[in-house]
């Protein structure tokens, strides 16, 4: 079934292909997964893997699978409202002080907390920031968090959570960017995915940054990075996925605060959970892949999210939540939580997965 056809019938809005830049971008992201969709199989056929953009004026994505084919919906307007972003944060001098900033440059502010409403694209429009060397790093986060989010899709499709939803829940679409009416018959479940996509696409996103040399197939693989490699130095790096995994966590999570009743009832963990994780995981599979310091990575990692995340709080003109003991207790508990539901999906996803291995039950 063609993409068109299959968004109209899972309700995922109308097919939008009016902008030939957007359409090129999508299509040099097809072609990067092209090596993974070879190489996966739905039992003994090959994946079929179709992606496009939808027109919706929000920003958002989502994923399924229907009739044997796999498909990936962007939100029309995802990429443009996530530069905006890039130059609100990148409007505060705080965030990457080591580049160059203009006398000239007002400090971006947006109108209102993003997780309160939809996020529509006429709001993000905000000026090219004065300085090249911060308009190019605006323009550059954006793409990796563009990137992100597709492989994050992809990552529903490959680990096999699509396959698995059909018959074991109600919702059979994994819809990004949720608003706070957004439930399923089984949260835990539902979060533990957002868990392993996140888990997966990060290393994806690693991978293409650090350009490693596998020196050993493992499980797990062991890397040989260059330092510095085509991107930068691995401390730039971490920098990097640091302060893009924070902003596209503050529009993809409007499940925002641990200590609320309802934070376990939505299908998307809370904000400050996945930003907890994954920071941790960039620390662990550097040190585990390539024997580097964890420590020294977690708190370059968290220095650099917290300065954006402090820029874009201050920029929505939002209450942060303040980390404290019990709030570090409870996201320990959250994660917990995941890793116990984990050891019963993972060998129901065994036989649903498109290839690769899944993580392991630790």
């Amino acid at each position: 079934m063609a993409f068109k056809a299959s968004a109209a019938k899972m309700n995922r809005g109308t097919e939008w292909n009016e902008d030939i830049g957007a359409r090129n971008l999508l299509n040099s992201l097809r072609r990067m997964l092209d090596p993974l969709v070879e190489k996966g199989r739905i039992g003994d056929q090959p994946m079929r893997l179709e992606m496009g953009f939808v027109e919706k004026l929000d920003f958002g994505a989502s994923v399924w699978t229907d009739e044997g084919t796999d498909y990936i919906a962007i939100n029309a307007f995802t990429m443009p409202i996530l530069v905006g972003a890039f130059r609100m944060v990148l409007s505060h001098p705080s965030v990457l002080p080591e580049l160059p900033m203009s006398a000239d440059q007002k400090c971006y502010f947006f109108p209102h907390d993003p997780r309160d409403a939809l996020i529509l694209n006429e709001e993000w429009q905000f000026p090219p920031l004065i300085d090249p060397d911060r308009e190019y790093a605006a323009q550059r986060l954006a793409f990796l968090a563009f990137y992100f989010i597709v492989h994050h899709e992809f990552a529903h499709i490959i680990n096999g959570h699509t396959s698995w939803l059909p018959h074991n829940d109600i919702l059979q679409v994994i819809e990004e960017a949720e608003l706070d009416r957004t439930f399923a018959r089984d949260p835990i479940t539902r979060q533990t995915f957002e868990f392993d996509a996140d888990c997966t696409a990060v290393d994806y996103m690693l991978r293409l940054l650090l350009v490693p040399k596998i020196i050993d197939n493992g499980p797990p693989s062991r890397w040989q990075i260059p330092d510095p490699g085509p991107y930068g130095t691995i401390d730039q790096t971490v920098i990097t996925c640091a302060i893009v995994l924070e902003i596209v966590y503050g529009f993809l999570s409007r499940n925002a605060e641990v200590h609320n009743s309802r934070a376990l009832t939505r299908t998307h963990p809370p904000q400050i959970v996945r930003q907890h994780y994954t920071i941790h995981l960039i620390a662990q599979t550097l040190h585990v892949r390539s024997g580097l310091n964890p420590q020294t990575i977690d708190t370059q990692a968290k220095r650099a999210a917290t300065s954006a995340r402090m820029a874009f709080f201050r920029s929505v003109a939002a209450e942060m939540e303040q980390p404290d003991p019990k709030t570090t207790i409870k996201i320990e508990e959250i994660i917990q939580l995941y890793k116990q539901r984990w050891k019963i999906l993972r060998p129901q996803l065994d036989p649903l997965k498109r290839g690769g291995i899944l993580a392991p039950i630790d």
